[in-house]
Formats: structure tokens, sequence, C-alpha cells
């Protein structure tokens, strides 16, 4: 629920996953039942094999996909996310937190020594911001670089800071 300036108040869609403003039993239902849109694109890079049988774009991501199911996290690879804006973007995770009802988004930057790369992805970081998303509280991130790959240690730590 949200209030307007007049005091009103309306009820999201539940398209939008605004932070601690969604429909969680609606969204943990969807997400078992495999009902939720996925990144279009690029489908020929999903290449890499999870524990849970899923298929992801890189092996930090089945890193991360493994860690999130070895602590019986409900949550969702590559899943449509509608900003504030109205702008649909993919993050990598979208993970339910069941103590308080709402998610986190967990992204992984894994090109950063291509600048290119990771000019878009701090972009990607300043649209959740804009949206309301705060850094450590809804948003998550870990990356690495050719010289310092990601390792399974800075998952566990970034889980850790999430709660999981």
């Amino acid at each position: 629920i949200v209030s307007n300036l007049s005091g009103a108040s309306s009820t999201l869609p539940d398209r939008l996953y605004l932070p601690e403003q969604f429909n969680a039993s609606k969204w943990i239902a969807d997400t078992m039942a495999g009902r939720y849109s996925t990144n279009p694109s690029h489908r020929e890079d999903l290449i890499h094999l999870t524990k849970r049988g899923s298929l992801v774009r890189s092996k930090s991501e089945v890193f991360w996909d493994d860690a999130l199911s070895d602590a019986n996290a409900i949550f969702r690879y590559d899943s449509a996310l509608t900003l504030k804006n109205g702008k649909v973007i993919y993050p990598d995770f979208l993970v339910f937190l069941p103590e308080n009802r709402r998610l986190v988004i967990i992204e992984h930057f894994g090109r950063m020594d291509d600048p290119k790369y990771a000019m878009k992805n701090m972009r990607r970081l300043q649209e959740y911001a804009d949206s309301g998303y705060i850094l450590g509280r809804d948003v998550f991130f870990t990356m690495e670089t050719l010289e310092q790959p990601l390792t399974r240690p800075q998952i566990r730590a970034v889980m850790r800071q999430i709660g999981l």
C-alpha cells in the first residue's frame, strides 16, 4: 500500500516490487510454479548448469544460484522487475526474505575490467536508487575482473549481510 500526497492509499500492481510493497504470497506461489517473465535477450548465453538444473549465463552466477539453493532461499534468476519509472530490467537474482516479507536484489558484475560494462552497471545501481532501493538493504552486488575472480567466500559474506 502506498500513500499519496492527499493521504489516500493505493495498492501497487503485482508487477511492481518496490521495497516492502508487494504481494509476498502471490510472489512466492508464482516463483514456485515458474510463473514469471525472464529476460528474453541472449537466451543462447544460458549455458551453465546449476545444482537445481537451471541454466545461467556465467560460472559466477552458478556459484550464486547454488549458494542460494543451498540456503533454501526462495529466488528468481533473471526475472523481470519494473522500476518506479516503468522501465523493465532483469536483475540477476530476486530473493525473498521471509522474516520481513520483502525482496532483495542481487547483481553480479562479472567484467568490471571492461570500462563500458562497468559504467553500464554503475548506471544500473543509480536506477535502483532512483526507484527507492537502498544499497546494502535492498540491493547487494558482487563483482570480479579477470585478475580477481569471484570466490565462494565472497558470496557467503554477502549472504551474511543479507541475512541468509
